[in-house]
């Protein structure tokens, strides 16, 4: 018991400077702004309580619903493509067969290490309406379309979404593939063992290095 209760002790004192420095610059915050929205106020004179006024004015508002769908997209886009692609690319480079195995690990690891104003400005240039890769590559196979990708729209979310999620693929393929790499050989085994069992044979696994 003594030791159970001097681990707990040890615990609070641990934890507790992070949830007091959490609840400051966190939850604090985030508990006065749900107050302050019931109120009237431009941050100076007195505040004036006005009730749920506010939230029918936001949901009356179209500006909201746009960066609510804004949203849905960014986020759609950043799961599809990088949980979806991550997996797929993970899968290959844990494959044996695989040749360069190491530079295309490496390769899909490099936009993470780019500043932001890198990717920024690399994108800006693909995006480009004049003169831009994409729009380019439209005319150098004949055909006559060009997109203001970043001004358009119906175009900008999805150019943006696609170019934040391209930026921080290699995190999700770092994990997904050390995931991969962590099942341990007698799974595998054991899988191989059951399909041979079932009429079903499949070989060793490609997945070992």
């Amino acid at each position: 018991m003594t030791s159970k209760r001097s681990y707990n002790i040890a615990l609070l004192i641990f934890t507790l400077p992070t949830l007091i420095f959490f609840s400051v610059i966190v939850v604090y915050p985030i508990l006065q702004t749900f107050q302050k929205s019931f109120f009237d106020w431009d941050g100076l004179t007195t505040p004036t309580f006005i009730g749920f006024d506010n939230y029918i004015r936001l949901l009356d508002d179209d500006d909201f619903w746009v960066s609510i769908k804004n949203g849905l997209i960014f986020a759609l886009v950043l799961v599809v493509y990088q949980i979806g692609l991550g997996t797929l690319l993970a899968i290959a480079l844990s494959t044996k067969s695989l040749r360069g195995r190491k530079f295309f690990r490496t390769s899909y690891f490099v936009p993470v290490v780019l500043s932001g104003v890198v990717v920024s400005q690399l994108w800006i240039a693909i995006y480009n309406a004049d003169g831009g890769l994409i729009n380019s590559l439209f005319h150098l196979f004949g055909i006559q379309y060009e997109q203001a990708w970043l001004s358009g729209e119906h175009t900008s979310i999805w150019a943006i979404a696609f170019s934040g999620a391209w930026h921080h693929l290699g995190i999700q393929l770092v994990l997904i593939y050390t995931a991969i790499k962590s099942i341990p050989e007698q799974l595998y085994e054991a899988a191989t063992i059951d399909a041979r069992r079932s009429g079903k044979c499949i070989g060793k696994s490609p997945f070992r290095s």
